[in-house]
């Protein structure tokens, strides 16, 4: 019998592809490595170009929205420090505080108050009036109708202020011919005062202008008896108007009054009844 003759063999050569998975295994050799083609050898990369530059943008965006947030927020906190702006100061030294709404445009508020105070200027009848030194003397009056009936000072300074130039003279000349006479007649004690049921919200008829419904009445006496109830129903048409050049300085009581009343920049173009 023949002697089978071993050959001596060298150690083997990492990555021969003639070895079995068992011999590279036990070389130490991960068989699925030896496996890989030259292409697979080359290292791709984990992201896309297009990927990256995706990525990169999105960084630099979000950088951005970042800083813009912080400039935003210091913006705001440092705006929130500042004290309210105010207009020019009026020439008895107050200051009028402001706020950023259109040059036709009025709040409710405002045109509600306006219409108000019109009209207590214009149908309270007292007969008296205060002068340049603050004492209550008696009313001379002013003729306003072709009649020659007469309207109370106040009345005929505040349509000066309220009114619009065009409507002045029309409704003076109405409102004498409900004014009762006597109370320019110093030796009797008539008045005639307005009352209020309603002042109506402002309802808008066009940018700038305004109807408000005035429910009221005007109650005639003389001493501690009612001669006579007048109804005063009237729709009132106002629009807003701008600032004039007009000589803010007031030397009476009354006309101080009318110019912190017209200070909101509005006037009575109509009113009439329903």
């Amino acid at each position: 019998m023949k002697k089978q003759s071993i050959k001596q063999q060298g150690p083997p050569v990492q990555g021969n592809p003639t070895e079995t998975p068992t011999q590279n295994r036990l070389n130490g050799i991960d068989p699925e490595l030896i496996e890989l083609n030259q292409a697979d050898r080359v290292v791709k990369p984990i992201i896309s170009y297009g990927m990256a530059v995706a990525i990169a943008i999105s960084v630099v965006l979000n950088a951005t929205n970042t800083l813009q947030g912080w400039k935003r927020d210091e913006a705001i906190a440092t705006l929130a420090a500042k004290p309210p702006p105010t207009l020019v100061q009026t020439p008895d030294g107050n200051s009028i505080q402001v706020a950023p709404i259109a040059h036709n445009d009025r709040t409710s508020k405002s045109i509600k108050k306006f219409v108000k105070q019109s009209f207590w200027g214009l149908f309270n009848m007292s007969g008296k009036l205060i002068d340049e030194k603050g004492k209550l003397v008696d009313d001379p009056g002013r003729v306003a109708n072709q009649e020659g009936q007469k309207v109370t000072s106040v009345a005929f300074v505040t349509a000066d202020g309220v009114l619009s130039p065009t409507y002045q003279v029309y409704f003076l000349a109405e409102l004498a011919s409900i004014t009762p006479q006597e109370i320019f007649d110093e030796d009797l004690d008539v008045v005639a005062t307005l009352r209020f049921n309603s002042v109506g919200s402002p309802q808008a008829i066009s940018p700038g202008h305004w109807q408000v419904r005035v429910v009221s009445y005007l109650k005639e006496k003389e001493s501690q008896y009612v001669r006579k109830v007048t109804i005063l129903n009237r729709n009132v048409y106002v629009r807003a108007i701008a600032a004039s050049d007009d000589n803010p300085f007031a030397s009476t009581p009354t006309e101080r009054a009318i110019a912190a009343m017209t200070a909101g920049r509005l006037e009575i173009y109509r009113i009439e009844e329903f």
